[in-house]
């Protein structure tokens, strides 16, 4: 429906009531990162992932954090979470350009 900002409200509530859900956490990153505020995209993708997320999500926590940080124009630290990427995931061609760019 394209109501962002009232998703965005829903999720901030959402971890009121639990602060260590990963999928909030991972779903508030996603927000951010089309918002195109990367600083908190990394941050609250980070937290995400210290809080134990299904595995189906990690490669694309780490793909946005990697991502993120290119945006920043932080490479170096792009370089780490795409790389976790490339490891359970060697195939997948879109990883290995994005570190590609990133390096």
């Amino acid at each position: 429906m394209n109501r962002y900002e009232e998703a965005c409200a829903s999720l901030l509530t959402a971890l009121e009531q639990n602060e260590f859900d990963p999928i909030v956490l991972y779903e508030l990153g996603i927000y951010y990162y089309a918002d195109k505020k990367f600083r908190k995209v990394t941050a609250f993708l980070k937290r995400s992932l210290r809080c134990c997320p299904e595995p189906q999500f990690e490669n694309n926590i780490y793909y946005h954090i990697g991502i993120a940080y290119a945006r920043l124009e932080k490479f170096e630290k792009a370089i780490y979470p795409l790389t976790q990427c490339v490891d359970k995931a060697p195939a997948n061609i879109l990883y290995l350009h994005e570190r590609a760019k990133a390096y």
